[in-house]
């Protein structure tokens, strides 16, 4: 059963209680982590800030099922940063990746609203005509995220079929199906 398919969709409850102590030693490890890099010199604190890119993006990618070379990712991503002479990159999705993780790590106090996250659609999927990037998906069908063979594929999730959504002053509020 997918999320949108449960009787209380979308609204959906939860126990502070039960993440207060996951909320604790994240903060916890994030601030080992931050002491870490403050402490480093420069040179070494951008090696690992890039690092930390790279395997954001690398892991991002994995969660939809796509593999991509790090040296790829690497190289897109001081491309992007001006880092040593361009590198061809082949992959032209791990270029989406890279500039996509450039971006969200700009400003990350800004506020996420319906602008940012269709330009960020645009970012990730520019390099594929098939897609319409930055715009909303058409068509009333389920979107599906599906992998394997042609008649063995295993969907891994499926969106609601859109009727039409809920936005209010640029800001998104949700689906309605």
């Amino acid at each position: 059963m997918h999320n949108w398919q449960h009787k209380e969709w979308p609204k959906f409850t939860y126990k502070v209680e039960r993440l207060h102590q996951i909320a604790i030693l994240f903060a916890q490890e994030l601030g080992v982590v931050n002491g870490l890099v403050l402490g480093l010199n420069e040179k070494f604190k951008q090696e690992t800030v890039l690092e930390i890119l790279i395997s954001e993006a690398i892991k991002t990618s994995e969660i939809e099922g796509e593999y991509m070379s790090r040296d790829d990712v690497m190289s897109s991503i001081k491309n992007n940063l001006g880092i040593k002479p361009t590198i061809i990159v082949k992959d032209k999705r791990v270029s989406g990746v890279a500039k996509l993780m450039l971006e969200v790590n700009q400003d990350i106090h800004q506020h996420l609203n319906l602008e940012e996250i269709l330009s960020w659609h645009k970012i990730l999927m520019e390099y594929d005509p098939k897609i319409n990037a930055g715009e909303w998906r058409k068509g009333t069908e389920p979107m599906q995220v599906v992998s394997g063979a042609y008649s063995r594929e295993v969907v891994h999730y499926e969106a609601p079929a859109i009727r039409k959504c809920t936005c209010r002053n640029g800001k998104f509020y949700g689906l309605v199906s």
